[in-house]
């Protein structure tokens, strides 16, 4: 069984204030679609979102854990990505922009946060990378860099 070095979650509690803000306006306007006679397909649009809204709200939790073979990371209950130390060529200290919160994934990046703020960028050996928001950046660099001190060496440097 691995051994659990370090564990954090996150509950991104201003998106989700921001989401059930819109999802209580989408909810309004769809009520009000209705009792103006607007088409059927613009009422369900309406409380499709509400639902879609919902479904994020419910997720938006992710959770950080370190073992001695990888870096875990847990976005909602379904979602997982194990980030093995032997594919890791390098980690660095990166932000996450507000434009980049939740879980996305953009030219061989993978984004997994729930509120702007400090990260991780994990440098893959196959040339992707994954960055990982969380609130106590400074916690999982110092479990990490003893861990693993040798994936925290700049560009082009060579191990010694």
């Amino acid at each position: 069984m691995a051994v659990t070095w370090y564990r954090q979650a996150q509950t991104g509690w201003k998106t989700i204030a921001v989401l059930a803000g819109l999802m209580t306006l989408m909810a309004l306007a769809a009520f009000f679609l209705r009792r103006l006679g607007a088409p059927h397909e613009a009422q369900r649009m309406g409380w499709g979102l509400v639902v879609v809204f919902l479904v994020v709200i419910a997720t938006n939790r992710m959770e950080v854990r370190v073992t001695e073979r990888e870096v875990f990371v847990r976005w909602g209950w379904l979602i997982g990505k194990h980030i093995p130390f032997s594919g890791i060529d390098r980690i660095e200290a990166e932000r996450i922009p507000w434009t980049r919160v939740g879980m996305k994934f953009t030219n061989g990046v993978s984004w997994f946060s729930v509120s702007p703020g400090p990260a991780l960028r994990f440098h893959l050996k196959n040339g992707k990378s994954v960055v990982v928001g969380t609130a106590d950046a400074g916690g999982l660099l110092r479990v990490l860099q003893p861990l693993k001190p040798e994936l925290f060496k700049e560009k082009g440097e060579k191990n010694a």
